[in-house]
């Protein structure tokens, strides 16, 4: 399944959604066309199941290194530069994330959406802390800033 996966990665990011076909992941996976099927029901289940591992692997990140990071507000500075950084590095899931995911109609029926609130919940978690601890205000409006930053970036990537 890993070979599957990592195939469709590859073709999905070079030839987009539209252009990716199962056949051409197939051969890409040195699989038969039908062994996919065997995982995924559609084209569509398997660019999520990549998408799903890129956020997992953001995720991983955020898990592994903030408990070793000292107050709020470097664990926020740690956030939007781990996420700028997963961006920058992969510009083509991005993309294949913004354009097929999150801009389609089911996105907020998709597992993409919940693994997104996940990953913005880091955030605001760091922000209550923030709260907690007296390093930020107490009237902060947490919500606002995890939009600011998260949405301000999502404005700039969505011409990629």
């Amino acid at each position: 399944m890993r070979e599957i996966e990592a195939a469709a990665r590859k073709v999905f990011t070079q030839r987009g959604f539209a252009g990716a076909s199962i056949a051409e992941i197939a051969a890409e996976a040195g699989v038969a066309e039908g062994t996919i099927y065997k995982f995924f029901d559609t084209k569509r289940d398997l660019v999520i199941k990549v998408l799903e591992t890129w956020y997992r692997g953001m995720m991983d990140e955020f898990h592994a290194h903030l408990p070793g990071i000292a107050g709020a507000r470097n664990k926020v500075r740690y956030i939007v530069w781990q996420h700028l950084r997963s961006l920058r590095d992969n510009p083509d899931l991005a993309r294949l994330c913004w354009n097929e995911v999150r801009n389609s109609g089911d996105y907020y029926q998709t597992s993409i959406y919940g693994l997104n609130r996940q990953y913005t919940r880091v955030l605001v978690e760091a922000c209550r802390d923030g709260v907690a601890s007296g390093e930020f205000r107490p009237n902060l409006p947490i919500s606002i800033v995890r939009d600011l930053i998260f949405g301000g970036v999502d404005h700039h990537i969505s011409s990629f």
